[in-house]
């Protein structure tokens, strides 16, 4: 397995984020979230993200954490080997709207698309599912299919060196996921074993 430090939710700047992978920092987490913004004299890890190709780098696709346009942005920056997509989903992923829930030690609720802290209005995580984010990226970002499949399936298991998944091939583990074109779940695979659903 690889071990690494993944950075992120953090004011640190261009040259610290290139410090912190020269002392073994493999990825960046939640990109564009909570990070020192992106400009044209401090890049800070949005920055870093972009320009380094080759640094894995997480973005969340709900549409409400990252718009359209930086979600396409992030995709035209980064090779189709290191970008993964995440859902950053709490308890209440998939709920219904003003679904009320407790969220460590604060009260949330799903609000527009979205789960917020009751008390601020703040984005406390998403309700997303990872059909739905491939959905986002594809149809609503217009980000290339092999690119936002990579970013889901082979990507996060390479930056967490599994060997075995990832990819329909010889020798790798049969957990496949099939999808219809609405993108809704129709089979699941484990070990080439169908499951309920």
């Amino acid at each position: 397995m690889v071990l690494g430090v993944s950075m992120g939710h953090s004011n640190a700047t261009y040259n610290q984020g290139i410090d912190a992978m020269e002392k073994g920092a493999i990825s960046i987490t939640h990109t564009f979230n909570a990070m020192r913004p992106f400009n044209h004299r401090e890049g800070g890890l949005v920055g870093l993200a972009l320009d380094m190709e080759n640094l894995y780098s997480e973005i969340i696709c709900d549409l409400n954490h990252v718009n359209e346009s930086a979600i396409r942005l992030f995709f035209k920056c980064k090779d189709k080997n290191h970008t993964i997509m995440v859902t950053d989903s709490l308890r209440a992923k998939g709920v219904k709207e003003k679904v009320r829930f407790l969220f460590g030690n604060q009260w949330c609720i799903v609000k527009d698309g979205k789960a917020v802290i009751e008390e601020s209005g703040t984005i406390a995580g998403s309700i997303l599912k990872m059909n739905e984010a491939l959905r986002n990226v594809i149809e609503g970002c217009e980000v290339d299919e092999i690119k936002a499949i990579n970013a889901c399936t082979i990507n996060p298991a390479r930056l967490l060196g599994l060997k075995k998944i990832g990819l329909i091939k010889k020798e790798f583990e049969a957990d496949i996921v099939v999808i219809d074109d609405d993108y809704q779940i129709r089979d699941v695979y484990v070990k080439g074993v169908k499951q309920s659903i």
